[in-house]
């Protein structure tokens, strides 16, 4: 049984899907999280609402050397260019911003971020864009002009716990969630 079977199974409960994913390698843990149909992403999200809060550091570990970067593979729900990575790195401040790096870069931009965290939970950003990245990756450009505003622009993505360092996430945009949902993935460090 895959995770999209688990999904797909009426009355599936988070503890079954957490059950399915610890009883996974890591490398498949993060096959199978990164390969669901995407009317699964929307349910996952929901069986996810009661999973414990996410911390900044189980992104980047306090310790991690400056400017390292921690990539997430990624899989949305859109139509077209579903497959990504989100790739997060500890400023020398301390704070933890990011990068998408996407085949979809080239029109949307790198949609840079600052992770942080509130009452309501862990969440990536984009109306807040770090002064600091790795010098290889592309310029930081800010998320409310030109074509990226309309993928990144006012845009905050909250995120849930899954199982472990698999997290599904949800765009909010001015506030107000949107259909858009995605997984994050990695193994276990």
């Amino acid at each position: 049984m895959t995770l999209n079977d688990l999904l797909a199974t009426p009355g599936v409960t988070s503890e079954q899907i957490q059950a399915h994913l610890g009883a996974l390698s890591g490398e498949e843990r993060v096959r199978q999280a990164t390969s669901l149909d995407r009317r699964h992403q929307k349910t996952l999200w929901e069986l996810s609402a009661a999973t414990p809060p996410l911390e900044l550091d189980e992104f980047v570990a306090a310790t991690r050397t400056p400017l390292d970067p921690v990539p997430f593979d990624g899989q949305n729900n859109q139509p077209i260019y579903r497959p990504f990575k989100k790739v997060f790195y500890r400023t020398n401040a301390g704070a933890i911003g990011g990068y998408n790096d996407s085949p979809a870069a080239w029109f949307a931009g790198p949609g840079y971020y600052v992770l942080k965290r509130d009452a309501s939970g862990t969440y990536v950003d984009y109306t807040e864009i770090p002064t600091e990245k790795p010098a290889a990756w592309p310029p930081i450009r800010p998320n409310d002009t030109g074509v990226t505003q309309f993928v990144y622009g006012h845009m905050k993505d909250y995120l849930r716990r899954v199982y472990g360092r698999i997290v599904i996430g949800r765009a909010f945009r001015k506030g107000k969630p949107t259909p858009n949902y995605f997984v994050l993935a990695r193994p276990e460090a």
